[in-house]
């Protein structure tokens, strides 16, 4: 295979494997936040927050993701 080639393989898996992980780690901290503020029985709107934030950036971060 050509350098170029393998390059261009190397950089198309990375995009993949990022397309592919990006979405289920802002899935999963929103849900994390959310189950320690239940257990911890936190008050305020600090966990909720994060969790809000997370699942916001989602379709910001999928963009970039795609355009890389």
């Amino acid at each position: 295979m050509s350098e170029a080639y393998k390059r261009s393989n190397f950089s198309m898996t990375t995009a993949l494997l990022a397309q592919a992980t990006f979405p289920y780690v802002l899935m999963i901290f929103p849900t994390t936040f959310s189950l320690v503020a239940l257990l911890v029985n936190a008050r305020g709107p600090l966990p909720y927050f994060l969790g809000y934030l997370c699942v916001s950036l989602h379709s910001p971060v999928h963009s970039i993701i795609l355009l890389k």
